[in-house]
């Protein structure tokens, strides 16, 4: 088995309830505060890689082996950009299925980009709970959450949400859960002005607010 999957005799590794899978180091975003950037210490950087089968099956076996015996098991999927690797997702849910049944549960983490028709009806199939962030408004998100070229992604994401919340409206307030990341106070107050506007892309589930750490390699 890979290392990676090896339990320490520390912790006891056979009563975990919720799992965090990163399914690929690949992203379609290059986020200015992401702690992938480079631009802080000790993290990893923006790569090509996503889990192998080899470690996709690792991972499922993992879980099957030291999840909790009553709770409610919660799989959550994370990135680089998660959805990129639907197909890898859906696998892993499908084999997790078939072992656990009704008694697992998943969730992803997307910047919203990839929330297309033919991705929403998947992640509806599969009853996956989705987080999306979304700075609050256009001035804030545009100034962090970029492409590779630099470009916003600010509208494309906003209206995304539009179409799912138009199209699936039932499934999307029960399902989607908005984050934002604030650089400073003053980001906050900005977002403030426009969350009247803003409140209509959030679904049941409570608003989500982080902030930037302090990028300690710069100094």
């Amino acid at each position: 088995m890979n290392k990676l999957f090896l339990c320490s005799d520390k912790f006891s590794c056979n009563s975990i309830s919720n799992f965090t899978i990163e399914i690929t180091q690949r992203c379609n975003f290059r986020c200015k505060y992401c702690c992938y950037s480079g631009n802080y210490s000790g993290m990893r950087t923006h790569s090509d890689k996503s889990m192998s089968k080899e470690t996709i099956i690792d991972s499922i076996e993992f879980i099957k082996k030291h999840a909790h015996s009553e709770d409610q098991i919660v799989v959550s999927f994370f990135g680089g950009e998660a959805l990129l690797e639907i197909d890898r997702i859906v696998f892993i849910i499908e084999s997790l299925n078939a072992f656990f049944g009704e008694r697992i549960s998943y969730d992803v983490s997307t910047n919203g980009l990839l929330l297309t028709d033919d991705i929403i009806k998947r992640l509806l199939k599969y009853d996956i709970g989705i987080s999306v962030s979304l700075d609050g408004c256009q001035e804030i998100h545009d100034k962090n959450r970029v492409l590779p070229s630099g470009d916003g992604t600010f509208v494309n994401v906003v209206n995304n949400l539009l179409h799912f919340k138009k199209s699936y409206a039932g499934e999307y307030s029960k399902r989607i859960r908005i984050l934002i990341t604030a650089g400073s106070i003053e980001d906050v107050i900005v977002m403030n002005n426009y969350f009247d506007k803003f409140e209509e892309l959030l679904g049941d589930k409570p608003l989500f607010i982080s902030h930037i750490y302090p990028n300690f390699k710069k100094g």
